[in-house]
């Protein structure tokens, strides 16, 4: 009877209303309650809502070498060229290798896109608060406030070097990946080695050249899935470090509050 008797909320009015309760609440509930859920759903999305569709590429593949054998065999004989079922099989075969190998790259491509993605991620909640818990209300629509050079200066202001946190190499380290995956070979790339080694580096004996060894790769098309290789291990500890990051910070800043007229 009693939910009968409430009339539903527009979804406006809620998104209103909610955003409003948000701004009013003080800093440490701001970034536990509206920041670091974002990393948690965003790691969550990746885990359980995309790599999940690439769970049955083997199968996929199996099915298209079927789909493809049964296709070259049964084509009229003057429509191709002479194949016994032995090349027929081996052009099947060939035709889901290049399925499984473009699906595993494309796997992680998309690992590499959601790291680079949760590095602007990290940039976009950094800026929002400090244009709503750092800029004066006069300033904060002034584009030329908003870069990485003025928001160090505007935190020094407040008393907090973000350089000194514990987490700001961590940080650092993401933003380079973030730079290489969009960028391919360069500058970043090149500081992203001096950390990072092993993702520029491929197993040569995948190549069938007999004893494992270690090739350098210039990052070409990270995207793809080539030449850049982010673990899934490493992109989930990435999500806790800028998790780490925001609560190092809130302790930080103490009683600094988000102000209540953004």
């Amino acid at each position: 009877m009693l939910q009968s008797a409430i009339a539903p909320i527009p979804k406006t009015s809620f998104t209103f209303v909610l955003c409003n309760f948000r701004l009013k609440l003080n800093r440490s509930h701001y970034i536990n309650t509206v920041f670091i859920p974002q990393i948690d759903a965003f790691e969550n999305c990746l885990i359980n809502k995309v790599l999940v569709s690439f769970d049955n590429i083997a199968e996929e593949s199996e099915k298209i070498a079927e789909k493809e054998y049964d296709r070259l065999g049964n084509m009229p004989a003057g429509d191709i060229d002479f194949m016994d079922m032995s090349e027929v099989a081996e052009k099947a075969l060939g035709k889901a290798i290049i399925y499984y190998s473009t699906m595993n790259k494309m796997k992680d491509g998309i690992i590499a896109l959601f790291t680079s993605g949760l590095y602007h991620l990290f940039e976009q909640q950094i800026f929002a608060f400090y244009r709503k818990a750092i800029l004066p209300p006069d300033e904060r629509n002034n584009i030329s406030l908003l870069n990485w050079p003025e928001l160090k200066e505007r935190f020094k202001d407040k008393g907090l070097n973000l350089d000194t946190l514990k987490t700001f190499e961590r940080i650092e380290i993401l933003q380079l990946i973030s730079n290489v995956i969009k960028h391919a070979e360069g500058k970043s790339a090149k500081k992203l080695r001096k950390y990072k080694p092993a993702y520029f580096k491929r197993d040569g004996s995948i190549l069938g050249l007999g004893k494992p060894f270690y090739i350098d790769i210039n990052p070409l098309q990270p995207l793809a899935g080539e030449d850049v290789k982010i673990p899934l291990d490493d992109f989930l500890q990435y999500c806790e470090d800028v998790k780490e990051y925001w609560q190092e910070l809130n302790e930080k800043l103490g009683t600094l509050k988000v102000r209540e007229d953004t």
